[in-house]
């Protein structure tokens, strides 16, 4: 009564025995990497919506005749003599400015 009892058939090798805690270590494995896949997803999601939200201001602003700039760091408005400002903010709050 050795090995035998266990050998695989097909393979004619001892089958594999795992402990608990080498399944809860797997089981703590994929559950993170099902979490990051998850988070990963939801931040793309988020940025396709808010790309999707720019781009309709965007529009939007246009078809009242200004003119949108987007630069590093900060948001132009130009509408002939009128020009606004957005920088972006350090402190999470968005102001406005005229120039």
């Amino acid at each position: 009564m050795g090995l035998e009892q266990y050998a695989s058939p097909h393979l004619g090798l001892p089958m594999f025995r795992f402990t608990i805690r080498e399944l809860v270590l797997l089981t703590v494995i994929v559950a993170m990497g099902a979490a990051w896949w998850a988070h990963q997803d939801r931040l793309k999601r988020e940025h396709v919506e808010w790309k999707h939200r720019a781009t309709a201001t965007k529009m939007l602003l246009l078809g009242h005749g200004w003119q949108v700039y987007w630069d590093e760091g900060q948001t132009e408005f130009v509408k002939g003599s009128e020009q606004w400002s957005c920088p972006l903010p350090k402190d999470g709050r968005y102001v406005l400015r005229r120039r």
